[in-house]
């Protein structure tokens, strides 16, 4: 005998617009400024919220341009006017800093730690994309931009070096602040490759 679930009709929540977003859309409107949402883009962190201990909301960080608003539970944390537009943002874990949100633009790096000090560092050029590991950063670039590492935001940049095997053209497609692990794929080898840190 077969069983036949009746289904209800699926509640539409509605699209949800970025708490981050609405502010900056505020701001220019009082300044009769034009603002279009289209180029915004919004990151949203889950778990519980780095500032607030192990409050129940999710941290969103909007950037539009040069401008950056961190809030969280529809709650402004802190926002940011970098000098170059952001091209990615990132929580990670600094030696003898604990967390910060890191801003990646085209020739630097900013840095917000929860104790309230932005630091701005120059990075050579080339850099597009970092990734969070337990201790610091991996910053990757276009094509002869060799990976580096920065454990520290007022240290030099390290370059990354590979025991027992060479990236041959790998690009770094996964990494993890918890675990010491990074992984990458070669194109040209058709290679997916797991690398310990």
């Amino acid at each position: 005998m077969a069983m036949h679930q009746s289904c209800r009709a699926a509640i539409t929540l509605g699209s949800a617009r970025p708490f981050g977003e609405d502010i900056l859309a505020a701001d220019a409107h009082h300044l009769g400024e034009p603002f279009s949402s289209i180029t915004g883009r919004c990151f949203f962190y889950g778990g519980r919220s780095h500032t607030q201990g192990d409050a129940a909301f999710d941290e969103e960080i909007y950037v539009h341009g040069c401008k950056v608003v961190w809030s969280a539970g529809r709650q402004l944390r802190r926002r940011f006017t970098t000098e170059a537009p952001v091209l990615q943002v990132a929580w990670c874990r600094f030696q003898d800093e604990g967390e910060a949100l890191c801003l990646l633009q085209a020739g630097a790096l900013s840095t917000y730690t929860l104790a309230g000090e932005l630091q701005t560092v120059p990075l050579p050029p080339g850099f597009t994309t970092m990734w969070a590991l337990p201790q610091g950063l991996l910053l990757t670039g276009s094509a002869g931009v060799r990976p580096s590492v920065l454990a520290h935001p007022l240290e030099e940049l390290q370059a990354a070096g590979v025991e027992g095997g060479a990236w041959q053209g790998d690009s770094v497609v996964w990494a993890s602040r918890e675990l010491p692990y990074l992984a990458t794929y070669s194109p040209g080898l058709a290679r997916l490759a797991v690398w310990a840190l």
